[in-house]
């Protein structure tokens, strides 16, 4: 029978099956996981939609737009909003 150190004493022995890959490993895993969390992060703001900031501030910018709110009133308004 053979046993490890005459398996690792063979030149042709690379170690067990898909040993190589094993720093990739964690490696790989934080990748998925990277990718798997902008994919979710992507789909919560697509059906969110825009933020009730983003929101006012376009209500703002149409108010100015028209006419019922001065340039004075516009930025204090936007400082308000942040």
């Amino acid at each position: 029978m053979m046993n490890t150190a005459m398996l690792m004493a063979n030149p042709a022995f690379h170690g067990p099956p898909g040993a190589g890959f094993l720093p990739f490993g964690p490696f790989l895993l934080l990748v998925l996981l990277l990718l798997v969390g902008t994919v979710i992060w992507l789909v919560v703001r697509a059906v969110r939609g825009p933020s009730t900031v983003s929101r006012a501030r376009d209500v703002l910018a149409e108010r100015y737009a028209r006419g019922e709110i001065d340039s004075e009133e516009y930025r204090q308004r936007r400082r308000d909003l942040g």
